[in-house]
């Protein structure tokens, strides 16, 4: 299996560039209201702007899924003081931690998300998704 994480924040009246000069993070992805979904000329126009960011590191652990949450934890605990700050900005509407599960052969029956994850999680005031690749 292999984890990733990635934070996303938007809003219809989200302004990136704020965003960027106000959090001290490395963003990864920034789109902008009225921009096209994908570079196509008949994709859909997008409704709000949103900024991404991966959360991963190098040192994360990949052995296991708790494992991986635990140093999960630790870099949200932290990063906390600049994490929380995201919500402070008024226009955001979304600001989602999205945990990406990417499993070969192996069959994904369940997850458990620790207390410390959940409670990290809550005074950020983020909320999680979990993709199965």
């Amino acid at each position: 299996m292999n984890f990733t994480c990635t934070i996303t924040v938007f809003g219809k009246n989200f302004d990136p560039n704020q965003f960027i000069n106000t959090i001290p993070i490395k963003i990864d992805k920034v789109v902008y209201k009225g921009q096209r979904r994908h570079n196509l000329p008949n994709s859909k126009i997008i409704n709000y702007s949103f900024v991404s960011f991966e959360i991963n590191s190098k040192n994360f652990r990949q052995s296991s899924f708790s494992e991986y949450i635990e140093d999960l934890v630790m870099y949200l605990k932290q990063n906390e003081k600049i994490l929380i700050q995201i919500n402070s900005l008024s226009e955001i509407e979304y600001y989602n931690l999205e945990l990406f599960i990417k499993s070969d052969n192996e069959k994904i029956e369940r997850f458990y998300f620790s207390n410390d994850f959940i409670n990290i999680c809550s005074n950020l005031k983020v909320s999680i998704e979990t993709v199965l690749i």
